[in-house]
């Protein structure tokens, strides 16, 4: 099996940290949607797809997407689109973070990662994957947002990043 290792970091906003959940569980039926929260913004995830994001402090939405148009045709690893409703989605959770599992009928491996950083900590999405077939791309849909008046920062899987 080709495995593909990616981390792209999403760093959002700041603020102090504080995730809904508690004790570290993993769910093979889990919730479709989870909320990530600190005093600055409340992130929505369905099945590890952020679908809402709120800026706490002055009560404007960042993003706002239907549930289930957030990731369909998605051309996870390039080439042909993926529906996710069609993978099998578990979900580990802590007490900041989030991750979730996708797995296919031919045993490709997606895993999306969201946490809060402590302190004025940053929204964070760590992404990886693995592919039978050998592919030399992986992308994660953030869609639905006027990304330049935010600051984005993407960490490639050699460490390398752009803002």
């Amino acid at each position: 099996m080709m495995k593909l290792f990616m981390t792209s970091i999403l760093a959002v906003l700041c603020g102090l940290g504080r995730f809904s959940a508690c004790a570290a569980e993993l769910e093979n039926d889990p919730p479709e949607t989870v909320v990530l929260s600190n005093h600055w913004i409340e992130a929505e995830l369905h099945r590890g797809l952020i679908v809402r994001l709120k800026n706490l402090a002055t009560g404007e939405t960042l993003l706002n997407i239907d549930h289930d148009k957030a990731a369909s045709d998605w051309p996870v690893f390039g080439g042909k689109p993926i529906d996710p409703a069609s993978f099998a989605a578990s979900r580990r959770q802590s007490r900041d973070t989030t991750t979730w599992t996708w797995v296919g009928a031919d045993k490709t491996k997606l895993i999306l990662q969201w946490s809060i950083e402590p302190g004025r900590g940053d929204l964070v999405l760590r992404a990886s994957g693995e592919t039978v077939l050998p592919t030399s791309e992986m992308r994660v849909p953030v869609s639905g947002c006027r990304i330049i008046d935010h600051d984005l920062v993407l960490v490639g899987g050699f460490g390398v990043g752009r803002s």
